[in-house]
């Protein structure tokens, strides 16, 4: 369980839910709900490093160079959580569908 104590001062130093997570040894979510649960607002996170390693991901995932590779081990990979990869593939495949479509 997480506390208020400990949670407001890396709110207010504007750590995002991610460095938040690290400095406690829990996830990402956790630290959220307890947020949430504390009426803390977090700063959002910047998506800057997530399309750097969106686009890495998709190139090896459109290569076909992750192939039975496990979501949490491609999570780890890529610095992310393993349902961000499930969000990425979805999102991979619409996009090769669509563009399939369009020819």
């Amino acid at each position: 369980m997480l506390t208020k104590e400990e949670l407001q001062p890396l709110v207010e130093q504007g750590l995002t839910s991610t460095q938040i997570a690290d400095k406690l040894f829990c996830t990402c979510q956790t630290v959220r709900i307890y947020c949430k649960r504390y009426g803390l607002t977090l700063t959002k996170q910047k998506s800057s490093r997530h399309s750097e390693q969106y686009y890495l991901f998709r190139n090896a995932y459109i290569a076909g160079k992750l192939h039975g590779v496990h979501l949490k081990d491609l999570g780890a990979r890529y610095n992310v959580a393993s349902g961000t990869i499930t969000h990425w593939k979805a999102k991979i495949n619409r996009e090769l569908r669509d563009a399939s479509n369009e020819d």
